[in-house]
């Protein structure tokens, strides 16, 4: 049985004539599927991948992560369309500026550059990889962070930043103590705000 490393190597080697069409090689990578360092579990603006380049890793190969809980593998934000985002931070490109987006819209991926999306030609092209390497051999991780049996428990505890209008002075204060009032700027003498 296929593993999803080996898959996802696969699908880098069904994806790499997109990128030498678009005047890139892909450069030697390592792939896997796991949580990224944050937003992993985010219900809002989820980070569904990511990709540490060769500057952060011992043997200077960059490393790709996607999301354990994506649970589609050919649509416009599936498995391959994270991973074709990834597959541009690993040519070397930081960020998402101009030279990210010259080449992730050549490889056919659209929208927010943060967040991109497969175009339609892309989809289709995802589709076909998938009908030549199989199914992606793995189930999406569900997050139930509310429900009771969860291993995960969310932080009561949250900490909520105070600013002051007048001023901007900065405090980060326990949900707890805000229920009894905003802080008291100890510049101007003013009672602060919540940023959020």
């Amino acid at each position: 049985m296929k593993t999803r490393e080996r898959w996802l190597l696969d699908a880098i080697e069904a994806v790499a004539p997109l990128f030498r069409n678009a005047g890139h090689e892909i450069p030697p990578v390592k792939v896997s599927v796991g949580f990224p360092p944050t937003g992993g579990l985010k219900k809002n603006r989820r980070v569904l991948g990511v990709c540490f380049p060769k500057t952060m890793t011992k043997d200077d190969v960059p490393q790709i992560f996607i999301n354990p809980t994506i649970d589609e593998v050919d649509s416009d934000q599936g498995v391959l369309a994270t991973l074709v985002h990834e597959i541009v931070h690993a040519c070397g490109i930081h960020g998402h500026g101009s030279d990210f987006r010259k080449l992730a819209v050549a490889v056919g991926l659209t929208g927010q550059m943060r967040s991109t999306i497969a175009s339609d030609w892309l989809v289709e092209e995802l589709k076909g990889i998938v009908r030549k390497i199989g199914p992606f051999p793995g189930a999406a991780i569900v997050s139930r962070m509310d429900s009771a049996d969860s291993p995960i428990k969310r932080d009561k505890c949250r900490i909520h930043k105070c600013i002051c209008s007048d001023c901007g002075y900065t405090a980060r204060v326990a949900k707890k103590w805000l229920e009894l009032g905003a802080p008291v700027c100890p510049c101007c003498h003013v009672q602060m705000r919540t940023n959020e």
